[in-house]
C-alpha cells in the first residue's frame, strides 16, 4: 500500500512535470510563432523599402544622366558663345582700328584742306592786287 502510494505520488509529480513542460513548450512555440510573425512583417517592410529605394535609385540615375546631358549641351553652348564672343571682339577691334585710321586720315585731310585754304587766301589778295596793276 505504501509502495502504491509512493508510486502514485511519484506519478502525480511526473504528470505535473509533464504538464509544466507541455505549458512551457506551448509558451516557447507561441513566442516563436510571434517572433516569426514579427520577422515576416519586418521582412515584408524591408522588402518594400528595398523596392522603393531601388526605384528611387533608378529615378536618380535617370535624372543624373539627364542632368549630365543637359550640362554637356550647356557646356557646348557656352563654348560656342565664347567662340562667338571672341570673334565679335576681334571684329570690334578691327572696326575700332579702321575707325581710328579713318579719323587719322580725316584729320590729315582736314589739315591739308586748311593749309590749302590758307595758302589760297594768302595768294588770293596778291593775285587780285597784281591783276589790277596789269
Amino acid at each position: 500500500d505504501d509502495k502504491i502510494k509512493t508510486l502514485h505520488e511519484s506519478l502525480e509529480k511526473k504528470e505535473k512535470m509533464v504538464e509544466f513542460i507541455e505549458r512551457e513548450v506551448r509558451k516557447i512555440k507561441s513566442a516563436q510563432k510571434d517572433s516569426e510573425s514579427r520577422l515576416a512583417v519586418k521582412h515584408a517592410d524591408l522588402k518594400t523599402k528595398q523596392e522603393t529605394m531601388k526605384k528611387e535609385l533608378e529615378a536618380s540615375q535617370l535624372q543624373l544622366r539627364t542632368s549630365n546631358r543637359l550640362l554637356k549641351l550647356a557646356h557646348e553652348e557656352c563654348k560656342k558663345l565664347q567662340k562667338q564672343n571672341h570673334s565679335m571682339s576681334a571684329k570690334v577691334n578691327q572696326t575700332e582700328n579702321e575707325m581710328r585710321s579713318l579719323l587719322k586720315e580725316l584729320q590729315q585731310h582736314k589739315k591739308r584742306t586748311m593749309h590749302l585754304a590758307r595758302s589760297l587766301l594768302s595768294i588770293g589778295p596778291s593775285v587780285n592786287s597784281g591783276g589790277a596793276n596789269i
